[in-house]
Order: C-alpha cells, then sequence, then structure tokens
C-alpha cells in the first residue's frame, strides 16, 4: 500500500481555526453529546408501558444545480421515553446523474446516526452523531511532473452536534419554535492512482464547525388535529465543506481544500397528513440559497407508523 501524502485544509485568518483550544470545545461538544444521548436511553427504566417505538421509511430527492441530484433513501426507528427519544437511522445515498464531472459529487455515500433529545417543560435539548463513507466516479488528477493519471477517490467521515429550542404558543392552533445549533465534522477524501504507477496516495482533510439558527411557524387541523403544517427558515455559518455530513451531500465537496467559510439559508416547509392515530406522512420541500458554490433543493417523503 502507497503511503498516503496529506494534504491539510488551511483557513484564512478571517476563519476560526481549530486550533487547541477549538480542540477541547470539540471534546466537550462530543461528551455532551454523548451524555445528553446517555440520559435519553437510561429514561427506558422510568417509562410507563404507554411508550411507543416508530419505525419510519423515507425517500429524498437532492438536487443539486448543474450538478445532477442524489436521491436517497432513509430507513430509522425511534423510541419515545418519557419526556424525550431515542433514534437510530441509516441512509444511503446514490447519485442519478452520472454526467456530472468526476470528483464533484460522490457518486455513493451510506451514513448512519444515531439521535435523542428531552423536554424540560417548553425547552427541548437534542444531539445526534453520525458517520459516514461514500466514493466517487473514477476520475483524473495532475502529477507535479505534468503526467495525467486516472485516479479512485474515496471519503470517510463523522459528525455530531447539539440543538436547543423552545416552543412559544402564539393561538390554539399555531406554534413558533425558534432553534440554535452547534455542529462539527471531520471529512477525509483519499485520491488512489489507477494502474502501475509511483504516484503516492493523496489524503485531504476538512474539519470545520457550522453554527445555525433558525425557526418554524406550525399549525395543525383537522377534526382531531391529525394534520400538520410547518413552515421553517435557518440561517447557517459553515467553516468548510465538511458540513455536508449534516446536510446529505447537498453541498459541493469537490475540492475540500478551498473552503473559506459561508453562510448558507435553508427555507421551505413541511406538510403532514394523519393517517391514522398511529400512521402519518410527511412531505416536505427546502432550498438552499447564498452559498458561493451551486444551490440546491431537497424534496422528501416520509412514512412513519407506531407500534
Amino acid at each position: 500500500m502507497r503511503p498516503a501524502r496529506k494534504a491539510e485544509t488551511k483557513f484564512n485568518e478571517n476563519s476560526h481555526c481549530i486550533n487547541q483550544q477549538g480542540d477541547r470545545s470539540v471534546k466537550f461538544l462530543g461528551m455532551f453529546v454523548f451524555f445528553l444521548l446517555l440520559a435519553s436511553a437510561a429514561q427506558a427504566e422510568d417509562v410507563a408501558p404507554s411508550s411507543s417505538w416508530t419505525l419510519s421509511l423515507g425517500a429524498t430527492h437532492a438536487g443539486v444545480d448543474s450538478q445532477g441530484g442524489q436521491p436517497s433513501v432513509v430507513v430509522g426507528v425511534s423510541r419515545s421515553l418519557g419526556e424525550g427519544y431515542i433514534s437510530l437511522s441509516g441512509t444511503l445515498t446514490d447519485s442519478s446523474d452520472h454526467s456530472v464531472p468526476p470528483g464533484t459529487v460522490p457518486e455513493r455515500t451510506e451514513f448512519i446516526s444515531i439521535s435523542g433529545g428531552r423536554a424540560f417543560g417548553k425547552i427541548m435539548v437534542e444531539a445526534h452523531a453520525m458517520t459516514g463513507r461514500g466514493v466517487y466516479r473514477q476520475g483524473s488528477l495532475s502529477t507535479a511532473s505534468g503526467e495525467t493519471i486516472t485516479i479512485d477517490s474515496s471519503l470517510t467521515g463523522y459528525g455530531m452536534g447539539v440543538s436547543a429550542s423552545i416552543n412559544v404558543s402564539l393561538g390554539s392552533n399555531l406554534d413558533f419554535t425558534p432553534k440554535v445549533g452547534l455542529d462539527y465534522s471531520s471529512v477525509k477524501t483519499v485520491k488512489t492512482p489507477v494502474g502501475a504507477v509511483t504516484s503516492d496516495d493523496v489524503e485531504l482533510k476538512s474539519n470545520g464547525l457550522t453554527a445555525s439558527f433558525g425557526g418554524a411557524f406550525q399549525t395543525r387541523f383537522g377534526a382531531e388535529q391529525q394534520h400538520g403544517l410547518a413552515v421553517i427558515g435557518s440561517i447557517l455559518r459553515v467553516e468548510n465543506t465538511s458540513d455536508f455530513l449534516h446536510r446529505n451531500g447537498r453541498v459541493n465537496i469537490s475540492d475540500i481544500q478551498a473552503t473559506n467559510g459561508d453562510t448558507i439559508l435553508d427555507y421551505g416547509g413541511t406538510f403532514s397528513i394523519g393517517i391514522n392515530p398511529d400512521t402519518g406522512l410527511d412531505l416536505s420541500l427546502t432550498r438552499s440559497a447564498g452559498t458561493k458554490g451551486p444551490e440546491s433543493t431537497l424534496l422528501g417523503v416520509t412514512l412513519h407508523t407506531a407500534f
């Protein structure tokens, strides 16, 4: 196996570089995520028999402008635990446009994530952690000597984050929920020469924080308040494209070294249909705007049932 030649991502002076103090912050964030997930699971000992499990099956399509589409399948299971919940899910993402230039959008990615949360009155505190991997279509790379070689590219990464929200009632059927969040992501991409060549593997790394602030207006309607409608908006400040882990590949990660900070606006809505007391269908649309790279639109449909 060839030794990897590492090319660490460099941030400019205006970026919030993760130095030793940042490393301590990341460790603290990781410990907070761990203990919050552990606390959510620990509630199971005190939960009444009426607590429920929920199984969900969903599909999404992320249309990245000028870079084709990325359909995904998501399977998850969650359990309500008193005033909280814990959830486990897996996501498989493919690329529907194989004419996209190699090395831009991953051809296939796989993610697994765990999340949990607990309500304290009207305040909800949540945490999540995830890991994933992906592969690109075979492409080419120019060497220092000017030679063009064929390469295989792959990526691995992980992320974790926390968020807090508060529910504010604006009327009998209308709520407003502001929310703040902080996420950390780490991504490594390896480019491996194909064939009998002497070039080393090229390894690129990107670590970064994503801060978010937003809110949702939500209303319920129907004879038994079984249907719902939410209008959502959020501003995200990202350090670099490692943020793709939390956005299911919805940003361009063609060159994770050219990644100064960016501010992104997400906006959209969700329409929920109550089929019966235990089963529902959620339809969602989210648009990401204001990015330095291609913008994107995410469409989703999820069927969930309690058992």
